[in-house]
């Protein structure tokens, strides 16, 4: 018979089990390697359990720098991507950001170039990120200041959404640019339209894009001439009425859309803003419906089209197949 002291001493450390426990116990209390949060749970090794705490940290880095979708726009320089943060944005009572604002612009500008069945493209976009990139020197989505291969002074219209003080969106667009050809006598068009939801002025942006005509744009574009600096002060600038948005966060989704409408009829329209010509007195038959749910919506449909085709053509190249 064994007595206590007799009985057959078995250390923790000698049984598999034990020793098992013991490293997954380690494995829990030591931060996650750098590979490992660059990773999705499901890519983690096995045999370790994860707690919540560890699964959720791995999951939102995973999401939020995993691209969802992305978009080349015949306007832009770049491709431009959206990540998991990017769409969430387009959630009820939320404000959207710089990629899906840009995002949607491109979208629009894409579709209207399609639709020109050969006739003269007269539109060119500068992202908002550029736009920021030349005006502060700094761009806040660290992207490379862009230089532009085409001569951007070709273009009738240049249109540049704004984030203002980085807490409201408004659409510029920059009218008739070759009319600032020194030498071509022809008269002067060229102006500035200011389309904002919440009616405001903005001279602070006008000074902007006028010293981005001169001191910027010449530098970045593959342009033949500079506009004058006196024929660019001289621009005048035009506030047309446009739908209001009736709360504070909507405003990101009207720029794409004012856009898009302007874009039907450019000529008209801007004849429209600078009071040459009226289509009609009431903003909402000019710029059709503007309801934030129902742009949301639509907003949310054109991205989830995008991601859906996304997917589609990263399987059809795993799968080593011709698209």
């Amino acid at each position: 018979m064994l007595t206590p002291s007799s009985k057959i001493n078995v250390s923790s450390d000698s049984r598999p089990e034990t020793r098992t426990h013991q490293k997954v116990q380690k494995r829990l209390h030591t931060p996650l390697p750098k590979d490992d949060q660059n990773m999705p749970p499901k890519f983690l090794k096995r045999g370790f359990k994860i707690t919540t705490q560890i699964s959720k940290r791995v999951t939102e880095r995973f999401d939020s720098t995993t691209v969802l979708c992305q978009i080349h726009s015949y306007k832009y320089t770049y491709r431009l991507c959206l990540v998991k943060q990017d769409i969430e944005s387009l959630r009820p009572e939320c404000w959207l950001n710089d990629q899906i604002v840009n995002f949607l612009i491109a979208d629009v500008t894409n579709a209207y170039v399609e639709a020109l069945l050969g006739q003269k493209d007269d539109l060119f976009v500068i992202p908002s990120t550029s736009y920021h990139g030349y005006v502060q020197n700094t761009d806040r989505l660290s992207l490379p200041i862009p230089t532009f291969s085409r001569n951007l002074f070709t273009y009738d219209f240049i249109a540049i959404p704004v984030n203002v003080n980085d807490n409201h969106w408004i659409l510029a667009i920059i009218c008739y640019v070759p009319d600032l050809n020194p030498d071509v006598d022809a008269a002067i068009r060229s102006s500035i339209i200011i389309l904002d939801s919440l009616g405001g002025k903005h001279p602070g942006v006008v000074k902007r894009l006028k010293n981005l005509l001169v001191n910027h744009l010449p530098l970045a574009a593959n342009y033949i001439w500079q506009p004058p600096q006196s024929l660019v002060a001289a621009m005048p600038t035009y506030y047309p009425s446009v739908p209001q948005q009736p709360n504070y966060f909507d405003c990101g989704l009207y720029p794409p859309h004012l856009l898009g409408v302007f874009m039907n009829d450019p000529h008209q329209y801007f004849r429209h803003c600078a009071g040459l010509e009226s289509i009609d007195e009431d903003p909402i038959i000019v710029w059709g419906g503007c309801d934030g749910k129902a742009m949301r919506a639509e907003a949310r449909q054109r991205v989830k089209l995008h991601v859906n085709c996304y997917r589609l053509v990263r399987r059809r190249k795993q799968a080593g197949l011709d698209i």
